[in-house]
């Protein structure tokens, strides 16, 4: 009885920290509106793209690379960051690539549309790491999982239809099919790091994802302007040291603990968050459709937290002050 309350409660508190990260991420529209247009004409057709996303992810990806080896360095554990294999390295290199797309198809999403558009079209990349669980992870289904899954859909579709039924210019249906593509992008970055949180430590991710990430977007970044006002470095810098660092690793502390599509539905709680942000913050208006499909949402989230964790389909539980530097066995 007493290993089944401690089984329950290693879960719940895995989710109260994955649902804590995603509020946390639901403020990341106020830092990426700070980040001046970046016009660039592509074609003889004069099409004009805002290309402020490539450089806000470049950015964001070097500060979090640099604070990763700070903090590895002051702990004496840099060599950590390097003791990897080829294969290894190898794996962590497509999650960088994987990274550097997903944020800027995101964050050109952000740019584009409104916030409730690109975040909630984003998360209906749960729905495809839910089907993708047991292929990619070779975990057993979990059935309970689905009801949750279409609330949560179908809470997405509440909001977004309104703003997708009668778009303002077709860049916003530009940013709709960005935020489509990112959310493929976020199904298959969360399921390749839920398999190398089995055998690589949070700071070999988080160094190795942003490094490979910058790396990728340097050609781009050396061709546009980079940021020039203090607010902008600023942002920039949040978004890579507290956003990509120390968020990242209460997200990773409680994804260990949990199952991967658990964990996703939970993440619903963000684009809920960043409606709430950008009403106050940005002047986004808070519809009927937003608050009753937010509503739905939430609830979606919370029925996941109220499943009794399967000792066959959990994860092994990790200490937090552990689970900085450690994997689980499993």
């Amino acid at each position: 009885m007493e290993t089944r309350k401690e089984s329950t409660g290693d879960a719940r508190s895995g989710l109260l920290l994955v649902a804590l990260a995603s509020v946390a991420w639901g403020t990341i529209p106020l830092l990426v509106r700070q980040i001046q247009p970046v016009p660039v004409t592509i074609g003889s057709g004069g099409l004009e793209l805002n290309a402020a996303a490539v450089v806000t992810v470049f950015w964001r990806v070097t500060f979090a690379a640099l604070t990763v080896l700070l903090v590895q360095t002051v702990r004496g554990r840099v060599r950590s960051l390097f003791a990897i294999d080829r294969r290894t390295l190898g794996a962590l290199a497509v999650n960088g690539v994987l990274l550097a797309t997903h944020w800027v198809l995101f964050f050109s999403a952000l740019l584009l549309t409104d916030v409730a558009v690109a975040e909630l079209l984003t998360y209906t990349g749960p729905i495809y790491v839910a089907a993708l669980t047991p292929l990619v992870l070779k975990e057993p289904y979990d059935r309970r999982v689905l009801v949750p899954i279409l609330l949560g859909l179908a809470g997405m579709l509440v909001i977004v239809w309104p703003h997708l039924s009668a778009p303002d210019d077709t860049m916003e249906i530009v940013g709709a099919a960005m935020a489509m593509l990112a959310a493929v992008g976020y199904a298959l970055l969360m399921l390749n790091t839920k398999r190398l949180l089995h055998g690589i430590s949070a700071p070999v991710i988080m160094f190795w994802d942003s490094t490979a990430a910058a790396l990728v977007l340097l050609p781009l970044a050396l061709l546009l302007p980079a940021p020039s006002t203090g607010n902008e470095w600023a942002a920039l810098f949040a978004l890579g040291a507290v956003y990509s660092v120390a968020v990242v690793f209460v997200f990773m502390t409680g994804l260990k603990r949990v199952r991967a599509d658990h964990a996703a539905v939970l993440m619903y709680l963000e684009p809920v968050s960043a409606i709430v942000v950008a009403a106050f913050f940005l002047g986004e208006p808070i519809t009927a459709a937003a608050v009753f499909g937010g509503a739905i949402v939430i609830s979606a989230g919370v029925a996941v937290a109220r499943l009794a964790p399967v000792p066959s389909m959990e994860g092994p539980p990790v200490p937090l002050d552990e689970a900085f530097d450690s994997a689980p066995d499993g």
